[in-house]
């Protein structure tokens, strides 16, 4: 190889050196982009992904909140089931509200889709305002008819004229009774009607016929406001309510709850079959009497005892009660009272038996406590009981319908019934017992939330 090939020989080796050189950094430079490229693309998908998920949780919350709320406005406060919407939250979010109202059913749905940036979520619920799942309903409701019930409601009729507690009662019982005709399912429902004073008696389908069948629990709704129809007026006399000359006048609320746990338990529910059962009294006065009951002896004498608000009702001593001869006033628990000298014969309510106060109230705590359970009263009695004998299956709701219930009274329907109504007059009588009636299908109802895959 001469000089000149020699030369030529380095010179081309250097451009290919070069060439290589130049070839591996373009190489690596490209490689260092498509690294970059992906950790960029990986990062903004990261972040992308977070923002849909941080989206979709937003949009989840929103959602479910404002079905909850649509639902929880309808169902615990009455309100009218609302129209299709359109909704920003302060946040962004938009809300697409579709809302579903089956007239007949009564079932109810709301759909609420949710948008933001990254991510649309759609959430259904369905609120089924059917008996699902119960074969029956069965209510026994009671109606207080004492002396009292003549009183004012503190409210007045169409004409502009004051009715009485009883009259109140009365279209209470009615508004209440049209409600279960009104529901898809009311042949599911059964209701009775009961009174009390210090005995408790079954309305009866004929008032003006004694021996005519008690209105006991019956799904034949037109005979049962035909009778309560019947059976209440104006006042408490027997021309106005001739139910009321059922019972003996005075208070013994422990009395109405254990003719519907007799009733209860005589008819116990058949098996293979859901029965949801309730009590709903209606009450304008404290207890201040109780009538025998083996189930709830009183405890101080051990004894099955009859203790009147007045003397006058003691059998075979004071008044002649022919009705209930076995009901005796016994010297060992009514000594004070049974010994005034005092003439309740020509005045028959004179000498009040304060003693029966106390046992009055354990009679009610007895017969409303859910057997089983022990509860623990507010002040002032501040009570630890445990001696009920209520169904815990069956619910029991009271209303007071006067002012001034003492808080001994207050803490015992408070603490023992499902729930009491405290409301100081009649006026809002009809409208307590219906939301009572819902309360009683809430919860025999069902409520289920599903999402739904928003389509492409």
């Amino acid at each position: 190889m001469n000089m000149q090939q020699l030369k030529n020989y380095l010179k081309n080796k250097g451009r290919l050196t070069g060439f290589a050189s130049y070839s591996m950094v373009l190489l690596i430079a490209l490689i260092s982009i498509l690294i970059v490229s992906l950790i960029q693309s990986r990062l903004l998908l990261s972040i992308y992904r977070r923002q849909s998920l941080s989206d979709t949780l937003v949009n989840e919350y929103a959602a479910e909140s404002e079905i909850y709320d649509i639902f929880t406005r309808v169902v615990t406060y009455g309100a009218t089931f609302p129209p299709d919407d359109v909704l920003t939250l302060p946040d962004g979010t938009q809300l697409t509200i579709d809302t579903e109202e089956d007239p007949i059913t009564g079932d109810q749905a709301v759909t609420v889709t949710a948008r933001r940036p990254y991510a649309v979520t759609i959430l259904r619920g369905d609120r089924t305002v059917t008996v699902t799942g119960t074969d029956r309903v069965e209510i026994i409701l009671a109606i207080d008819c004492t002396g009292s019930m003549d009183n004012p409601s503190g409210t007045v009729d169409g004409f502009g004229k004051p009715t009485t507690r009883i009259e109140e009662a009365e279209n209470a019982a009615l508004a209440f009774v049209d409600a279960i005709i009104a529901h898809p399912n009311y042949d599911r429902f059964y209701i009775g009607v009961e009174v009390f004073g210090i005995d408790a008696a079954w309305l009866k389908v004929d008032p003006l016929d004694v021996t005519s069948a008690d209105l006991t629990p019956t799904n034949n709704h037109a005979q049962v406001r035909t009778s309560i129809a019947a059976s209440f007026g104006h006042d408490t006399s027997f021309i106005e309510s001739p139910a009321c000359s059922l019972v003996i006048d005075n208070t013994s609320i422990g009395s109405s709850f254990a003719l519907a746990r007799d009733y209860f338990m005589a008819y116990p529910v058949p098996l293979g079959l859901t029965v949801k059962r309730a009590e709903v009294l209606i009450t304008d006065g404290a207890p201040n009497s109780r009538m025998p009951y083996a189930d709830c002896p009183d405890t101080d004498f051990g004894g099955d005892n009859f203790c009147p608000a007045f003397r006058h009702f003691c059998p075979g001593k004071f008044y002649e009660n022919t009705k209930i001869p076995q009901w005796q006033c016994d010297n060992a628990y009514m000594s004070s009272c049974l010994a005034k000298r005092e003439d309740d014969v020509t005045t028959p309510l004179i000498v009040n038996c304060n003693e029966c106060q106390g046992r009055s109230r354990d009679f009610v705590r007895c017969v409303l406590a859910k057997s089983g359970t022990t509860y623990t009263e507010p002040p002032p009695s501040s009570l630890v009981y445990s001696g009920g004998v209520r169904d815990p299956d069956v619910d029991a709701y009271v209303v007071t319908i006067y002012n001034g219930v003492s808080p001994e009274i207050r803490g015992i329907f408070e603490t023992y019934a499902t729930k009491y109504f405290d409301l100081g007059n009649a006026a809002n009588l009809t409208t307590i017992l219906g939301d009572i009636f819902d309360d009683i299908v809430t919860s025999t109802s069902s409520f289920t939330l599903r999402r739904i895959i928003p389509a492409p």
